[in-house]
């Protein structure tokens, strides 16, 4: 694939991006609602445990990732506030801070201190919100438990999984059939803008494939319609072709 072939398909990341985001925007208030007891009928309670327990695990690493980003960002700020000079100094050198202190002097000579000081407080607050999101954003990619890699895993889940249900056709059908096989081949060679976004997209995909054929075979087994719901008795393995 040459560097021509590449760019005209990152340019077509944003247009694949929308049929996804169709598809959570159609099974939005499926996917926001819990299921009515009423509806599980002949079906325990806790059949969608495994996918509460992984939700609840993504939000809770969601949460400490912005709650360090947070608290950066209020460090940052501080530090700005409190050490500018030093801070200045070790990140542009001493003559940049010196000329700092100068400019202060000046200001405060000619009455201008307070446009200044509004001007500083400005670019202080954007480097602080700048900091605090590089280290969401760090913090988001680095963890083992990164809440983006379990996105990718809801469809492995045991028992039964309410997204999936919701989400699965429709993802296989857009993957295989709407997005062209050359753009999966670039994701597979680092090529596109949003790796992380489209390995989280495919491998989600993937994962539905293997709970609906895992679903299929249980079917099968116990003689049951095609369309009646599937208690997954364990959670499937990434080795489950």
């Amino acid at each position: 694939m040459n560097d021509m072939e590449t760019r005209k398909l990152q340019q077509k990341e944003s247009v694949y991006r929308k049929l996804y985001s169709s598809i959570l925007q159609k099974h939005k208030g499926v996917l926001q609602q819990p299921e009515q007891p009423s509806s599980l009928s002949d079906v325990d309670d806790n059949v969608f445990d495994a996918e509460q327990q992984l939700l609840n695990r993504i939000f809770q690493t969601e949460v400490q990732n912005l709650l360090l980003g947070v608290g950066t960002t209020a460090f940052s700020f501080a530090l700005l506030r409190t050490a500018k000079t030093r801070a200045m100094s070790s990140v542009f050198g001493e003559a940049k801070a010196k000329a700092l202190v100068e400019a202060n002097v000046r200001a405060k000579q000619v009455g201008t201190e307070g446009i200044q000081n509004r001007v500083a407080f400005f670019v202080e607050s954007m480097f602080s919100v700048w900091v605090g999101y590089r280290s969401y954003d760090y913090a988001s990619h680095h963890r083992s438990d990164a809440s983006w890699d379990a996105v990718a895993e809801i469809p492995l889940c045991q028992g039964r999984s309410r997204i999936s249900e919701a989400l699965c056709p429709e993802w296989i059908e857009t993957t295989k059939t709407h997005v062209p096989g050359p753009f999966w081949d670039a994701l597979k060679n680092g090529k596109l803008r949003d790796q992380r976004t489209w390995t989280v997209i495919h491998d989600f995909s993937v994962n539905c494939e293997r709970r609906l054929s895992m679903e299929e075979k249980l079917r099968r087994e116990n003689s049951l319609s095609s369309d009646s719901p599937v208690v997954l008795p364990e959670r499937i393995s990434t080795a489950t072709q």
